[in-house]
Order: structure tokens, then sequence, then C-alpha cells
């Protein structure tokens, strides 16, 4: 068989110099899936491309050289309309170079665990009871001693629900050990003394009330937790700069009744004005949504896949920042 260097060294000699299909995300990040093993950032995609499957994972045998050959049979692919045709990350540029011994991943996503105490309606996750796939944690200090990963690595807690994770504390304390920066994403349905433990260590959550009425919450949840979830970011924002508020705007939750109730909600929380520039971006077509830092930072827009919705969050921005106040964000828009 031939050697991973060898292959990384015909991938070098074919196209070093010349342009090709590539994204800057592939070859930094690794999404620990629950069926399969990622390569994008997002594993919520259509057709994110996928490295294997677990088996690998299981057996305790995914090393460097397995990430490589996935990694080059992805972007052979992409040269001819391969698995990540049409993403907006997609781009043509001049290819610098491989380097064996330099490639090293900087992003790590913690998805390999299912379940939720959520039941969002725009969500395909039905679990009730949390499943884990393997111990993806422990993978990754493998590939760390095989100096795969990166001293500035960023962790993100994907789903289902991180807080259900009997062993939360363990991915937790996987991250310190590194100094890594965490990002948590949860329901804020249970309180976590973990989470807020780590606020204080560098460790950001984030959590989607999607609702400025308990009315709205019940509908778009499916669960009664509208007051228990926004109680639990009243104790979060004790560390207000590690926590942030996002608002998924769609049809159902765009009423100004709605609206209104998130920003009053917001603040008595522990929220600040928004005080930057609202910035936009693509993850590749899929769901927008509009993201607040209570700690006065501000507010981004990701991606949505459905006209009506994009449609209802300009109108919500371009409404909602019009007075003296908020002006810099409506001349963004």
């Amino acid at each position: 068989m031939t050697s991973t260097k060898t292959q990384l060294q015909s991938f070098h000699d074919k196209f070093q110099g010349k342009k090709i299909k590539h994204c800057r995300i592939l070859g930094n990040t690794l999404n620990f899936g629950y069926d399969s093993l990622g390569i994008c950032c997002s594993s919520t995609l259509p057709h994110a491309p996928v490295l294997c499957n677990t088996d690998l994972v299981k057996r305790g045998s995914f090393h460097k050289d397995d990430f490589i050959q996935y990694l080059l049979e992805i972007m052979y692919g992409n040269q001819c309309d391969g698995i990540c045709t049409g993403c907006e990350a997609l781009e043509e540029f001049v290819f610098e170079g491989f380097d064996y011994g330099s490639m090293q991943l900087n992003h790590i996503i913690w998805n390999n665990f299912r379940g939720c105490n959520s039941r969002c309606v725009y969500c395909t996750e039905n679990n009730s009871k949390i499943l884990e796939s393997y111990t993806a944690y422990k993978i990754a200090e493998d590939l760390y001693q095989e100096g795969f990963l990166a001293e500035n690595t960023k962790i993100d807690f994907g789903g289902g629900e991180p807080t259900m994770l009997p062993n939360l504390k363990d991915y937790l304390q996987f991250g310190y050990d590194h100094h890594w920066r965490q990002t948590i994403n949860t329901s804020g349905i249970l309180f976590s003394q973990d989470i807020y433990d780590g606020l204080s260590q560098g460790v950001s959550v984030q959590i989607s009330p999607d609702a400025g009425t308990r009315q709205t919450y019940q509908k778009v949840k499916r669960c009664d937790c509208f007051d228990r979830v926004w109680n639990h970011i009243g104790r979060y924002c004790d560390y207000p700069d590690q926590v942030s508020v996002k608002y998924i705007v769609f049809s159902w939750n765009s009423s100004q009744e709605d609206l209104d109730g998130f920003e009053k909600a917001w603040r008595k929380a522990g929220g600040g004005f928004w005080r930057r520039k609202c910035d936009f971006w693509f993850c590749c077509r899929r769901v927008y949504m509009g993201v607040w830092r209570t700690g006065g930072g501000g507010m981004c827009l990701f991606d949505s896949g459905v006209l009506e919705q994009w449609t209802c969050g300009l109108f919500f921005l371009r409404e909602f920042f019009q007075d003296d106040s908020k002006k810099g964000f409506s001349k963004t828009i």
C-alpha cells in the first residue's frame, strides 16, 4: 500500500502552484459525529463531507494518516464536482502545497451523542435519552499525542444536549488540560454547574430560546420551559461576556410581541446594549439565525434556506434597529 506521505506528496506535486477548488476549513476541522467522522464545520448540512464511518474510532485506531488519506479523496473529488460542489465555502485559489509534518487540526466538534430535552420544530433530534456513540475526547487525546492537534485548537459542543451527558465534566477537562477555547450549545433547560464553573475558565455557552413569550416557546420547542431557560440564562450571566443568546427568526416567532418579549427577557437576564456592527455570513444556504451577545457584543446572522424565514429576519432587523440608539445596525443592513 502506498504510504500516506507518498500520497500527500503526489497531490502536492500535481497541484502545487495551480488553481484548485478547495475550502480552507477542510484539513483543519474534525467533526466527531454519531455515525461518522466529518471534515466540515457543520454536520447539519445535507451534503456535509464525511471522512469515514466510526468503525476505526470505536476500535481506537483512528490516526493522522487516516484523516489525511480521506482528506485527499475528498480534495481529488472536489476538482470535478465532488461532495462540496455548491457550497459557498468552496473557492478556487492557487494551491501552495502540503507538508506532512506541519499539517494539524485546529477545530474539533463533539457531535458524537444523541438525545435532547427539547423538541424544536426545526430539529430532527427525537431521542429523550442521551446516547453517546463513543468517547470522542479519548480519540482526540490520541491525536494530540501524535502532534495532530494544534496548540490553539478550538472545541465546539454540537448535539444532542450536552448537559445530559454524564461525563460532560470529562469533556470539559480535556479542553482545560490543553487550555483550549470551548463553546457549548445547550437548550438551557437544565442548569449545569459544570458549565457555570467553566465560564470562569474561558468556556462560552450559547442558548437558543427562539421566542419572547411562553406560548411561542411551547409552540417552537414543544415543551413548557420558557421561564426556566431564562432563569438559567440569568444565572450564567454572572459571566456575561461568556454567554450568547440565539434567536432563530422565522414565521412562528417573528411577531412584535415575541420580539419585544425577547428583548425584555434578554435585558432582565443581564444583557446590555448592542454595541458592535451587525455581521453577516453564509453557512452554505441552510439556516439563518440571529445571535445576541449578552455582554454587549453584537448580533450575527447565520444562513437559512427558507426565504420566508430570511425575509422575516431582515424585516425584524430593519424595524427593530430604527431608533437613534441602534442606528449603527440599521445602516449595515
